[in-house]
């Protein structure tokens, strides 16, 4: 498909060593790869959208990645972006199931397919929320996310 669009949406707060090889394992597969980060209502964020943004366009390079912010469903920022494709990622059975339904209602609101990576064995067990969990105890997080991401949650938490 020529001039695939791609959207991996997420609340990438902080981005981990798990969403940065979706991400270089999504730029083999589509030509423009958006990452969406969502306003998330329910959720304590440490960064603002602003800041995950800056910290993304910082670890991640590439001239085919674009950043957006959204709020309200994922399925109407893909159809503003003219996406082919939501990409998610699995890391384990609980995921698989969610992403199932997910993938089936947002291809009923939307008629844009998801195409599910599963996380590589080596980082299925990182979450964002973990991450920050550990940092906020004051404990090592340099196995899973890049040296300026920890410099970031440092200065964020102090």
């Amino acid at each position: 498909m020529k001039n695939s669009i791609g959207v991996f949406a997420g609340s990438f707060d902080p981005i981990t060593f798990g969403h940065i090889d979706i991400i270089e394992r999504c730029l083999t597969i589509v030509d423009t790869l958006v990452i969406a980060i969502g306003a998330q209502h329910s959720k304590a964020a440490l960064f603002t959208p602003q800041e995950r943004l800056d910290l993304i366009a910082e670890t991640v390079k590439s001239d085919r990645l674009q950043l957006v912010t959204f709020d309200g469903l994922l399925v109407d920022e893909a159809k503003r972006l003219n996406a082919n494709f939501l990409i998610r990622s699995i890391r384990n059975g609980q995921d698989f199931e969610y992403e199932k339904t997910m993938a089936t209602m947002n291809k009923q609101l939307s008629g844009i397919e998801t195409i599910n990576l599963f996380a590589n064995p080596q980082y299925s067990h990182i979450s964002s929320s973990i991450v920050r969990q550990i940092a906020k105890m004051e404990g090592d997080i340099s196995k899973f996310v890049p040296k300026n991401i920890v410099n970031s949650i440092k200065r964020k938490l102090n």
